[in-house]
């Protein structure tokens, strides 16, 4: 057959060569049965054995090879961490690819056996908490919010420390009735509120997740609220910042303020939260230091300097901006 392209791959599967790019890079914006038939197909007709070997062919002339796994580019904090391992690892003087592999787990495995398959990255770093199904055998750091049990090097943020640090904060100006908003895909986030909630000696009842992302998560979240039977909460944590940023608005919509009728705090720290109206109180996960600590660990790993797993864990911030205050007695319904 000669060289395999991915234009003579399209029409064996009998898809695009879009589809064809979209499967072998990884990405989500595909079907998972089209993927594993492109795969197959490329792999029965030697498309990773002819991979491996022009890369070899290449020698010491070929800089490291770094797969950056992410589910999404749509959220800022993912575009901020992804973007941030791209520089970090250039200053090494390694080539880093994002590889998009959406939030469910088949599509993660799918994404890592693909890499795996294709024996061309020199390295994985990778934003899930899910194990993989096969055991990777390159170096391979994880980076994630909670301190999961993995066997690989494993950078996390203390975000149960950091929902602590806010509840505290809203506690100490006289916050009593704490509220949530989340999502689907933050609902590790919403059990540490629940639990610290809990520890705390307050009632973790007020919670308003709902199955949207991003702003429209905070405005059905507020909607959600308003139109609950009980006692309004005076303050809302919400899951990231974006969340925030719609509840606020969706608030304002109907006439309350913040920080004066509600207090609400985001979490990320994404750079739209300093300019807004008002500033955004926020928890501060410190990606710049993770995603440093990854390529660190992930540099060491490469040069045979590491032993045994390590797991590194960043401890979280609160940055008080002017979305909390003291709250109102009572909330006009």
């Amino acid at each position: 057959m000669g060289r395999l392209t991915h234009g003579k791959i399209a029409q064996l599967a009998g898809v695009s060569q879009a589809t064809v790019s979209k499967a072998l890079n990884g990405n989500a914006d595909i079907g998972e049965a089209t993927r594993k038939k492109i795969l197959k197909i490329a792999e029965e007709n030697g498309y990773f054995d002819q991979k491996k070997t022009a890369r070899k062919s290449l020698g010491k002339h070929c800089r490291p090879y770094i797969a950056i796994v992410v589910p999404e580019i749509i959220s800022l904090n993912f575009a901020k961490e992804a973007t941030m391992l791209v520089r970090l690892l250039a200053s090494a003087d390694i080539d880093g690819r994002i590889y998009l592999s959406g939030f469910e787990e088949d599509e993660y495995n799918s994404t890592i056996e693909n890499l795996l398959k294709s024996d061309y990255a020199d390295g994985i770093i990778s934003f899930s908490g899910t194990k993989p199904r096969k055991n990777v055998t390159v170096p391979f750091v994880c980076i994630n919010q909670f301190g999961v049990d993995l066997p690989y090097n494993l950078v996390s943020s203390n975000i149960g420390g950091g929902i602590r640090t806010a509840i505290r904060h809203l506690t100490a100006l006289g916050h009593e009735r704490i509220g949530f908003i989340g999502e689907t895909n933050t609902l590790m986030k919403e059990e540490l509120f629940v639990s610290v909630m809990k520890e705390s000696g307050l009632d973790p009842g007020s919670i308003y997740s709902n199955e949207c992302r991003f702003e429209a998560c905070g405005h059905n979240g507020i909607l959600k609220m308003l139109d609950s039977q009980k006692l309004y909460p005076t303050a809302l944590i919400c899951a990231y910042d974006e969340i925030a940023y719609g509840a606020i608005n969706e608030l304002k919509l109907y006439g309350y303020s913040v920080p004066g009728d509600f207090s609400v705090i985001g979490m990320n720290d994404v750079a739209f939260s300093r300019v807004m109206d008002p500033g955004l109180t926020t928890v501060v996960l410190h990606s710049d230091v993770m995603c440093a600590e990854a390529v660190k660990l992930l540099c060491d790993s490469i040069h045979g300097e590491q032993g045994a797993a390590k797991h590194i864990e960043v401890q979280c911030d609160l940055t008080v901006r002017k979305s909390t205050s003291v709250p109102r007695k009572e909330i006009i319904i």
